[in-house]
């Protein structure tokens, strides 16, 4: 499955996102409540499991991390 589409459908199916393409990608899911702390590691868990990865703790503390674009970028260089 492709690794935004699935990351969408992810944070879709925790609640309201903006309509344009280009505001999902610059959303902060942690910042605006759409995830709690449980939410956030079973989200960590679902991803490392379906992408076959591991998140470093310092990607985890990243700013880049707290966005969904942000969350897709890091997936995907972990992929190449």
């Amino acid at each position: 499955m492709d690794i935004k589409i699935r990351v969408i459908e992810f944070f879709k199916s925790q609640g309201k996102l903006p309509n344009l393409d280009s505001e999902i990608m610059k959303f902060n899911y942690l910042d605006s409540g759409l995830i709690d702390s449980m939410k956030l590691v079973e989200m960590i868990v679902i991803f490392e499991d379906e992408f076959k990865i591991k998140f470093t703790h310092n990607e985890l503390q990243s700013n880049e991390f707290r966005t969904v674009g942000g969350l897709i970028n890091l997936i995907n260089s972990h992929r190449v």
